[in-house]
């Protein structure tokens, strides 16, 4: 499986505001990456 991703560049005076949106992530939406992680890991182990 071909797997994607992307960086970016994030001004200096906006690092803060970056890193502080980032860290208050919904339940929801860490349960879901990790479900799809462990979906996805277990198909390519096939």
């Amino acid at each position: 499986m071909k797997r994607y991703g992307w960086t970016i560049k994030v001004k200096r005076d906006k690092l803060a505001e970056y890193k502080a949106l980032h860290a208050a992530v919904w339940p929801e939406t860490v349960r879901v990456i990790f479900l799809v992680t462990w979906s996805t890991r277990d198909e390519t182990s096939r």
